[in-house]
C-alpha cells in the first residue's frame, strides 16, 4: 500500500484529541470498504409514517416534571448498576434541573462531581444555582495569565512538563513528588491545595470520568457528550517503541526492535501483514505471553531530576500495547478477521485505544445529553443505560429544503468555495431578506460561515458544526438557518468505532449503502415523504457513530434557536430526514426564490435582481436590457419577461421610442402608467 500524506498522523490525532470545527478527512492507514454504486436521489411519496406507540408529545413543563421524577427515583437507589441518560431536547432546562438536584444532594451530605464540557461552563452552573457558593470549579494544572490572574490563576509552574509526562503514560504524582517534593505538594502546591476545598459540588471536566479525580464523590452529573475522552489514539514515536534498557534476551525485545524498524518506514502496516513482518502470529503471541507485566515494566520508569527531563522520558506504552498485540496475534492464529488497532508507519506506532471509566467512579451517574446515543454510552461507560427521553412538543416550526444535501465536499474544495457554495449563500441571503430577519442565525461548516458572502451580513450570528453545542448565543434569533449535512469521513468514523467498541473483535461492516428514510411529515392528503439516505445500514455500531456525528449534529444545530420553547422558524438546507426535526413544510429551492417551474432557479434570482435594479433606474425593463447585462439571447429574455408578468408583481409597459415599433418592456405594477422615451412615466396615455 502506498504511503499517505506525511502529516496524516498529526492531523488525525489532533482531530481526535481536540475536536475541530469539523472532523476532517484523513488519508487511510487501512483501505476502506468499497462504497456501493450510486443510487437515484429523489424525493419519494410514501405512506404516512406511523407514530411510535405511546410517544405522544408533551409540553416543556410536563417534560421537566418527568425528568425530575426520574432523577429523584434514581438518586434514591442505594447502589444502581446502571447510569441514567437524560436525552430531552436542548433548551428545556436540563442543566437547571441537574443543578437543583446537586444542591439537594449536597444538603443530604453527598458530594457531587459535575463533569462539564469546558471551563467556562461554570458561569452556566452558577447562573441557575440557588446558592452559587456551593459550587467550586476545579482548576487544571495550568500556568497563570499575568493579564488575567483572576480568571486564570496559576496552579502549576510546571504545567507543560507534567502534561508531557502524563501523555507519555506516567502518573502525575510521580512527577510532583520527584520535582516539587512531598512537603510542597502537601502544604504549598496550589493545584493539590484544591483537595482541601469544602464545597459539596465540584465542577470538573469530562476527562475526570476516565482519569479519576483526587477527591472522592458520591454522585456524578455530566453535561453534553463525553465520547471524545474515551477515544485514545496514542502515537508512539518509533524511537521509543523499544524502551531503553530493556533486556535484549527478553523475547519481546526482538519483536519491538523489528516493530521500530517497520514504524520508521514510509509504508503503513497493520493486522496480519504487520504480524507477518514481525515474525508471524505465533512468534509474536509467544513473545507477548513470556513478557512479565507489570514487574518487567517497572524497571523502565525513567529518571526525573528536573522538569525538562519529561521531554527525554520514553513512552510507557507496553502495559497497553502488549495485551493488544497479544489479542491480535491470537486472532490471527485462529485465522480470524479482526479490526486492526495497531498501525505502524511514517515514524510512529499508532495504538487505537479506549480509555476506561475510572474504578473510583461512584455508582450514581446521571448524564445530560440531548442527542445521547444509548449504544455509545453503554459501550463507553461499560454499564447498562436507562434513557429518559420525553418527546417535547416544539413551539417553533421547521421548513426543510429538500433539493440538496449540501455536503461539505460539494461546497468547499481545496479551501475554495464552489458554485454550489455561492448558490447556498444566495439561499441564505434570500431567506434573510424575504422574511425581513433582523437577528438571523446560521449554523454551517466553518469554511462556509466564514465566506465573504456571509461575513458582510453583520446582523447574522454565525456558528459552525461541532462547535455549536451548548452555546446560547443564538437563543433569541428571529430566524434560524442550518445549512449543510455534517459528516466525518467514513474512515474517521471507522476509527472511532475501533476505539469506542474496543472489545469487539469481529470486523466492522463498512459497506456504504442507501435506503429510503421517512421524514416526520404528513402532507395535506395524508401521505408521507422519504429520501434515499446513505449509511452503515449493515453494522449497528458504525450506524450509531454515524448518527451521533450527522443526525445528532443537525438536531443540536437546529435547537440553538431554542426551537422547543420559542415561536421561531428554522430553515433546514439539507435533504437528510431527521425524525427528531419534524418539518411543517418540505419545499424546493425554487420556493425560496418564488421561481416559476422550468427555469434555472439561480438564473431566475439573477434575472429578478437585475430587472429590479434596471427598473429603479429606467422605470422599465426591456429584452435589450437583459441581453446586455446577463448575456442571454433575445428569445430567452422574452421568456423571462413573460415569467415576470406571471408572478403578478410585474406588468407589460408601453415605451415611447420615437419612430418604429416600441420595444417590449415590463415594469413593477406599482410604478404607474406608460413610460416615455427617456424612461420617465408618460401620463399622456398611450
Amino acid at each position: 500500500m502506498s504511503a499517505p500524506a506525511p502529516d496524516y498522523l498529526s492531523t488525525f490525532l489532533a482531530d481526535v484529541r481536540h475536536p475541530p470545527a469539523e472532523l476532517a478527512d484523513t488519508p487511510p492507514a487501512d483501505p476502506p470498504e468499497e462504497v456501493t454504486a450510486g443510487y437515484q436521489r429523489a424525493l419519494q411519496i410514501v405512506d404516512a409514517p406511523e407514530e411510535a406507540a405511546g410517544r405522544q408529545p408533551v409540553t416543556v413543563e410536563e417534560a421537566r416534571s418527568i425528568i425530575w421524577d426520574e432523577m429523584m427515583a434514581y438518586a434514591a437507589l442505594p447502589a444502581p448498576d446502571h447510569m441514567l441518560l437524560i436525552r430531552a431536547v436542548p433548551g428545556i432546562g436540563k442543566t437547571t434541573l441537574a443543578v437543583r438536584l446537586a444542591e439537594l444532594l449536597a444538603g443530604q451530605g453527598r458530594r457531587v462531581l459535575y463533569a462539564a464540557p469546558r471551563h467556562d461552563f461554570i458561569h452556566d452552573l452558577r447562573a441557575v444555582a440557588t446558592n452559587p457558593a456551593l459550587i467550586y470549579e476545579w482548576l487544571p494544572r495550568q500556568e497563570g495569565d499575568p493579564q488575567d490572574p483572576v480568571d486564570r490563576p496559576e496552579t502549576c509552574c510546571h504545567a507543560e512538563n507534567i502534561n508531557r509526562w502524563l501523555h507519555r503514560g506516567y502518573e502525575g504524582m510521580d512527577f510532583c513528588s520527584r520535582i516539587c517534593g512531598w512537603e510542597y505538594v502537601n502544604k504549598s502546591c496550589p493545584y493539590h491545595g484544591q483537595k482541601r476545598r469544602r464545597e459539596p459540588i465540584i465542577m470538573g471536566q469530562h476527562q475526570h470520568v476516565t482519569s479519576g479525580h483526587p477527591l472522592q464523590f458520591d454522585f456524578v452529573i455530566g453535561d453534553e457528550s463525553p465520547l471524545t475522552v474515551f477515544q485514545h489514539p496514542w502515537a508512539i514515536p518509533a524511537r521509543w517503541i523499544l524502551p531503553p534498557g530493556m533486556d535484549n534476551t527478553e523475547p519481546l525485545a526482538e519483536v519491538l526492535h523489528t516493530l521500530r524498524q517497520l514504524a520508521e518506514g514510509d509504508t503503513f502496516l497493520s493486522g496480519p501483514d504487520l504480524l507477518a513482518a514481525l515474525g508471524g502470529a505465533q512468534a509474536v503471541a509467544e513473545a507477548c505471553q513470556a513478557f512479565s507485566m507489570p514487574a518487567a515494566a517497572v524497571a523502565y520508569l525513567p529518571p526525573l531530576h528536573n522538569p525538562g527531563d519529561s521531554a527525554k522520558a520514553p513512552y510507557f506504552h507496553l502495559p497497553q500495547m502488549v495485551p493488544l498485540l497479544l489479542r491480535e496475534a491470537r486472532a490471527a492464529q485462529a485465522d480470524m478477521e479482526y479490526p486492526h488497532r495497531i498501525i505502524a508507519g511514517d515514524g510512529h506506532l499508532l495504538l487505537l485505544l479506549r480509555r476506561e471509566v475510572n474504578d473510583q467512579l461512584p455508582r450514581h451517574v446521571i448524564w445530560l445529553d440531548a442527542t445521547g446515543n444509548e449504544r455509545l454510552y453503554r459501550a463507553a461507560f461499560r454499564r447498562p443505560v436507562q434513557v429518559v427521553d420525553p418527546p417535547v412538543r416544539l413551539r417553533g416550526k421547521i421548513i426543510q429544503v429538500v433539493d440538496r444535501a449540501n455536503g461539505k465536499a460539494s461546497l468547499v474544495q481545496e479551501g475554495e468555495a464552489t458554485d454550489r457554495a455561492d448558490q447556498l449563500l444566495a439561499q441564505v441571503r434570500q431567506i434573510v431578506q424575504k422574511h425581513g430577519l433582523r437577528r438571523p442565525g446560521i449554523v454551517s461548516f466553518q469554511d462556509v460561515v466564514n465566506l465573504e458572502g456571509l461575513t458582510d451580513l453583520e446582523e447574522l450570528r454565525r456558528l459552525h458544526f461541532y462547535a455549536a453545542r451548548g452555546t446560547n448565543v443564538q437563543q433569541d434569533v428571529d430566524g434560524h438557518i442550518v445549512a449543510g449535512t455534517p459528516q466525518p469521513s467514513l474512515l474517521a468514523m471507522d476509527r472511532m468505532a475501533r476505539m469506542l467498541f474496543f472489545e469487539r473483535m469481529t470486523p466492522f461492516n463498512r459497506t456504504w449503502s442507501a435506503r429510503p428514510v421517512a421524514y416526520n411529515f404528513v402532507d395535506g392528503e395524508g401521505r408521507g415523504r422519504a429520501y434515499p439516505v446513505g449509511g452503515f445500514w449493515h453494522d449497528p455500531d458504525l450506524a450509531a457513530i454515524l448518527w451521533q456525528y450527522r443526525e445528532a449534529e443537525l438536531i443540536q444545530a437546529a435547537h440553538r434557536s431554542r426551537l422547543a420553547t420559542r415561536d421561531v422558524t428554522v430553515w433546514l438546507l439539507t435533504n437528510l430526514p431527521v425524525w427528531e426535526l419534524p418539518p411543517s413544510e418540505l419545499v424546493q429551492i425554487r420556493n425560496l426564490f418564488d421561481a416559476p417551474e422550468g427555469v434555472n432557479v439561480f438564473k431566475w434570482h439573477e434575472v429578478v435582481a437585475t430587472a429590479e435594479r434596471i427598473c429603479q433606474q429606467e422605470g422599465y425593463v426591456t429584452a435589450g436590457h437583459l441581453v446586455a447585462v446577463l448575456g442571454i439571447d433575445k428569445h430567452t429574455a422574452y421568456r423571462y419577461m413573460e415569467h415576470l408578468v406571471e408572478t403578478g408583481e410585474w406588468e407589460p409597459a408601453i415605451v415611447r421610442a420615437g419612430r418604429g415599433r416600441p420595444p417590449r418592456a415590463v415594469r413593477h405594477r406599482h410604478d404607474g402608467g406608460p413610460v416615455g422615451r427617456a424612461g420617465k412615466q408618460n401620463t399622456e396615455g398611450g
